[in-house]
C-alpha cells in the first residue's frame, strides 16, 4: 500500500511550557507589531542560533521568556529595518497575550545581549536621522528646513560628549526635540519617544544640556 508524504515537525512547531509553540508565541506578539511571515521566520532562526549560547540565556530561563526577549531584540535592533519597539509597549503586548514577562526582566536580558554584542549595532545618529527623514515628514509634517536643521545638528554634534556613548535612537530623538523647541513646534517628548522607541526620560536627560545652553544664549542676547 503506497504511503503518503511523511510529516515532520520543525522545532518551532513543538509546544513550550506556555502551551504554545515558538512560532505561535512570535506570531501572537507580532500581530500587533505587524510582523510579516518573513520577519517571523527571521526571528525564529535568530533565536535558534542563540539558544545554546550561555552568554545569552543561562540555564533556567524558560523557552517562552527566551523567545520573547529574542523577539524584542530583533524588533528593536536594525535587523528588521523598522522603527524600534518601546520596551514598555512590548511588555504590555506580552501581557495582553498572557505571556508573563515584565519590562524589568525583559531589559535584564537585553542588557546581557548588548554587552555580549550578540545583535548588530544600528547606524549612527546622523545616518538614522537621514533614514527616518521621510517617516518624520509623514508623522510630524516637518518642513524641509526643519529636517535639514535636524540633520545639520546631528552632523555637528555627532562626535561631541553630548552624543558619544548615547543610543543613536536617543540621540536622534533628543536632537529632533532640540530643533522642535527652537521653533516652538507642537511635537511632544512623548510623541518622539514613541516614534523612536525610547522613554521620555531618556529624551529629558539628553535635552537638559541643550536646554541650559539655550537659556544662556537667551540671557546674553
Amino acid at each position: 500500500m503506497p504511503r503518503g508524504p511523511i510529516k515532520t515537525n520543525l522545532w518551532w512547531d513543538d509546544k513550550t511550557s506556555s502551551g504554545k509553540t515558538p512560532k505561535q508565541i512570535v506570531k501572537a506578539v507580532g500581530k500587533e507589531l505587524l510582523f510579516n511571515e518573513n520577519e517571523i521566520e527571521m526571528i525564529l532562526i535568530k533565536y535558534a542560533s542563540l539558544k545554546e549560547d550561555q552568554k545569552f540565556f543561562k540555564v533556567g530561563v524558560s523557552t517562552t521568556t527566551a523567545i520573547l526577549v529574542c523577539t524584542y531584540l530583533c524588533a528593536s535592533s536594525w535587523l528588521l529595518g523598522r522603527e524600534p519597539v518601546n520596551p514598555w509597549n512590548f511588555a504590555k503586548i506580552c501581557k495582553k497575550n498572557h505571556f508573563n514577562i515584565t519590562k524589568s526582566v525583559l531589559m535584564k536580558h537585553v542588557r546581557k545581549a548588548k554587552v555580549a554584542r550578540l545583535f548588530p549595532r544600528g547606524p549612527d545618529c546622523p545616518t538614522l536621522i537621514k533614514k527616518y527623514r521621510n517617516r518624520m515628514v509623514y508623522k510630524f509634517h516637518f518642513e524641509d528646513e526643519i529636517l535639514d536643521e535636524i540633520q545639520e545638528l546631528a552632523n555637528k554634534e555627532g562626535r561631541t560628549s553630548k552624543v558619544v556613548g548615547k543610543s543613536p535612537f536617543v540621540a536622534a530623538a533628543g536632537l529632533t526635540y532640540v530643533v522642535v523647541k527652537r521653533h516652538n513646534l507642537l511635537v511632544s517628548q512623548k510623541q518622539l519617544a514613541n516614534f523612536f522607541g525610547i522613554s521620555e526620560l531618556s529624551i529629558r536627560h539628553f535635552w537638559y544640556p541643550f536646554k541650559e545652553e539655550m537659556k544662556f544664549k537667551q540671557n546674553i542676547s
